[in-house]
């Protein structure tokens, strides 16, 4: 929570009340800016805060009725293969490349978003695919090249019968992000 007053402040605090009880959150001067104060909330449970603010003489800020606060809790990232629309088996020659076309979401914000290729069903490779991070919704395009995935150590010296693939959405969850597989 951040509060930009117009004025100089000696007392800056916020009253927040919730099913734990009443505690009080210290605003301090955050950004260099001697006009922004601020506090971070962890915010676990549905409650209401209320702003006080004191000036230089005296004042105190006439807005200090309670505002909610809703605790909602974070869901796992969604991603979905769009195309090819095609879910069986893709039968393509070792010089083909594959569009594979995705979308994403995260109701806090995405952080990554990764294509996983299995050769032959060894270990994924884990190919970092563009995204700009903290997006809710991303529509994605991978164009996987088959050549340069049979270039790889992972299938070097193999004659490779299956390379499967797949999309892992990850969020900005913080601790322990969450991810989710195709």
């Amino acid at each position: 929570l951040t509060l930009e007053p117009t004025i100089e402040l000696t007392d800056a605090h916020l009253d927040v009340s919730d099913n734990t009880g009443d505690h009080r959150v210290e605003l301090a001067k955050t950004g260099g800016n001697p006009l922004r104060y601020g506090a971070g909330l962890l915010v676990a449970h549905d409650g209401h805060y209320q702003v006080h603010l004191t000036g230089d003489a005296g004042l105190e800020n006439r807005d200090d009725q309670p505002r909610p606060i809703t605790a909602r809790a974070d869901a796992p990232p969604t991603v979905a293969i769009t195309s090819p629309a095609n879910r069986g088996t893709l039968k393509v020659r070792p010089d083909d490349t594959v569009v594979v076309q995705f979308t994403g979401g995260d109701d806090f914000g995405l952080t990554e978003v990764e294509g996983l290729v299995l050769v032959d069903e060894r270990l994924p490779t884990p190919v970092a695919l563009p995204l700009n991070v903290g997006e809710r919704k991303h529509e994605g395009v991978w164009t996987l090249s088959l050549r340069d995935i049979l270039r790889t150590p992972v299938a070097a010296g193999l004659t490779p019968r299956r390379v499967f693939y797949q999309i892992r959405a990850t969020d900005n969850r913080d601790p322990d992000p969450q991810s989710t597989t195709t």
